[in-house]
């Protein structure tokens, strides 16, 4: 009777092992699909991810021709004189975003005066670490090998001439400054 016991739960053992297997299978099948599902999902949004990316580089080689090149606004006579006051900050506005260290690299002032760049937009301004010497004009020059933030050269070299002179004076202003109890629709002129 011990031994129709012993396998009796042998095979009893052997069975549940066998259901448990069964089972074990089946949900790993039904896990294995779902990873599946969601691996063929994942393939082909990183499939079309990857399409737009080739797409926009394309339409970027395409277009990259038809960009014009980058210009200093405002630059038409060429070997100009341009009067700056003496505390102010040489300004040289560019058509488009530029890419700022090669415009700072490829930036020479002549007489060379140490100083330091900054940005506003597409606007570089050059501050001298002391203020330009009245009288004086200095040569700043920008070689085509800055660039624009899309890499196009400069159209043409930059050079241009800067006359420093004295901050401006004041010599005729109406109402005076002595006038009291004036219309605020009356008209201000101020000369310099």
């Amino acid at each position: 009777a011990q031994a129709a016991s012993k396998v009796f739960e042998d095979n009893l053992k052997k069975r549940l092992l066998k259901a448990h297997q069964l089972m074990a299978k089946d949900q790993l099948e039904k896990e294995e699909k779902k990873f599946n599902l969601w691996s063929d999902f994942r393939m082909r949004g990183l499939g079309m991810a990857l399409g737009m990316l080739i797409l926009v580089v394309l339409a970027g080689i395409v277009a990259y021709p038809l960009l014009p090149a980058p210009t200093v606004q405002g630059y038409i006579l060429k070997n100009s004189v341009r009067a700056i006051s003496f505390n102010a900050p040489i300004k040289i506005t560019f058509s488009q975003p530029m890419n700022n260290d090669s415009v700072e690299k490829a930036f020479l002032i002549d007489p060379a005066v140490s100083g330091k760049f900054n940005w506003s937009g597409n606007t570089l301004m050059y501050t001298p670490d002391t203020t330009f010497k009245i009288g004086d004009t200095y040569k700043v020059s920008i070689g085509r090998e800055a660039k624009s933030f899309l890499q196009k050269p400069l159209d043409s070299d930059y050079i241009e001439y800067y006359k420093i002179v004295k901050a401006p004076q004041v010599i005729l202003m109406t109402p005076n400054d002595k006038s009291v109890n004036q219309s605020s629709e009356e008209k201000i002129t101020i000369m310099f």
